[in-house]
């Protein structure tokens, strides 16, 4: 089997995992998958996502990747208090992974697309 395949297939256990199905950002999850960018760890329950350029964090250590959990009700209604759509989606990300807003403010655009596009696993 091809490698786009089999990242196909992946991503497909995934949606049905998930009960959803990823329309808007398929091809970038899928060329995630594919450069190994993309895993889901079944005993953490996490999407683990190697960032393109890794971001320096003040105590000296370096964040390589992010682990993005399914949001609890509590973090979607809090963030649903701001109404700057790319706000809330900074907010709950940030509640999502675990590092403060400045920490993903510094992230590139292409991990933040990618970290929406895993996002949509939990809409």
């Amino acid at each position: 089997m091809a490698d786009q395949e089999k990242a196909i297939a992946l991503l497909e256990s995934w949606e049905e995992k998930f009960d959803t199905v990823i329309t808007a950002d398929r091809d970038r999850l899928i060329r995630a998958i594919e450069a190994g960018r993309i895993t889901y760890s079944e005993g953490s329950e996490t999407f683990i996502i190697e960032l393109v350029k890794p971001i320096n964090l003040e105590n000296g250590d370096t964040l390589t990747m992010l682990e993005v959990s399914e949001p609890t009700v509590e973090q979607l209604r809090q963030a649903q208090k701001i109404k700057d759509e790319f706000a809330m989606s900074l907010r709950l990300l940030s509640q999502m992974v675990g590092q403060p807003e400045g920490v993903l403010g510094r992230m590139k655009a292409r991990d933040m697309n990618l970290a929406a596009a895993v996002m949509g696993f939990f809409s």
